[in-house]
């Protein structure tokens, strides 16, 4: 995943996150769940046909890359906190 396209969707989470005003759960479960970012995105492939659904096949595949990577949980934190 690019910089820009990863960036993009930080600010796209960070903002649904901010908007539902679930800022404080979303920090404790992303920061719980850092650990296991990895599984979360093999989770979402093997969910993508049941997701598909629902939501598109491309956008379930974007956020499964976008959780391969631990890094990008942490940036996604800061993120939100930093919009707290």
């Amino acid at each position: 995943m690019d910089e820009g396209r990863r960036n993009a969707l930080i600010a796209e989470l960070a903002g649904a996150i901010e908007r539902r005003n679930l800022t404080t759960p979303a920090m404790l479960l992303l920061e719980a769940n850092k650990p296991f970012s990895f599984l979360v995105s093999q989770l979402l492939l093997v969910a993508e046909p049941v997701l598909g659904l629902m939501f598109d096949h491309n956008r379930t595949r974007e956020f499964a890359l976008f959780f391969e990577d631990r890094d990008n949980v942490e940036l996604l934190l800061e993120r939100v906190e930093a919009n707290r």
